[in-house]
């Protein structure tokens, strides 16, 4: 389990605590026990795939094997065993992905995203959009204007217009330039819709429909010189 809420007085990475592994029932939820290939016992440091489990997905539609995705810290999880044993399918082990999320249309076409904020000190994750047929090879989708620095992403398939309609939702630090206050500001968010129109997918931009959507950089020029003013008094 792991908490990012209350991010508004930091622009880092603010958690409750880390999780340190899955639990599986297989009496229909009556007892729980952890999957060992989950745990490492370690939940003071940041630096494991399932310390970070922002969703579980289930492939029902492959009899002869016991497939679960993990969209955890670093990327996308998969396992044949029902969990005894894992692969990393998207993702990067070096530079790993804070945030990660994995979603599934209702024709068995599988979603995942993974955002750009580490976690850590280095460079910038592996983010973007990406779709695949089998959940094991993945081809990258990411919409034009996809923020460059983002620190949650979360998706959600099917709409009025087609089951196949895919939503990204991504949250970003709201930086403001030459403001020792930065770190206070609320965050800038973006939201993006994939769609199937005229024999082609599409993506369309509804950032400006959410509070604190892109236009959200606008305040910086009102920000600053109200800060200013009350330094000075």
């Amino acid at each position: 389990l792991l908490s990012n809420t209350d991010r508004k007085i930091t622009t880092e990475t603010r958690t409750i605590g880390y999780g340190d592994g899955i639990y599986k029932s297989e009496d229909n939820g009556l007892t729980w026990n952890i999957l060992e290939s989950t745990t490492d016992g370690v939940t003071q440091v940041l630096n494991y795939p399932f310390q970070c489990v922002w969703r579980m997905l289930v492939d029902t539609e492959i009899a002869d094997k016991d497939v679960v995705y993990a969209a955890s810290y670093g990327g996308i999880m998969r396992s044949e065993d029902g969990g005894e044993t894992w692969a990393k399918v998207l993702g990067d082990d070096e530079n790993m992905s804070f945030s990660s999320d994995i979603v599934r249309s209702e024709n068995g076409m599988f979603y995942a995203a993974l955002a750009s904020f580490t976690g850590r000190d280095g460079g910038d994750a592996m983010s973007g959009v990406f779709q695949s047929v089998n959940g094991i090879d993945w081809e990258e989708i990411t919409p034009y204007g996809f923020p460059d620095e983002t620190r949650m992403v979360k998706l959600a398939v099917g709409s009025k217009y087609t089951s196949d309609s895919l939503y990204v939702l991504t949250e970003a630090p709201l930086y403001i330039p030459n403001s020792p206050y930065g770190g206070l500001t609320s965050s800038v968010h973006s939201l993006s819709l994939r769609l199937y129109e005229n024999q082609a997918w599409k993506w369309r931009d509804y950032s400006d429909k959410l509070p604190g959507g892109r236009e959200s950089w606008d305040l910086r020029k009102y920000y600053i010189p109200i800060v200013a003013y009350a330094i000075s008094i």
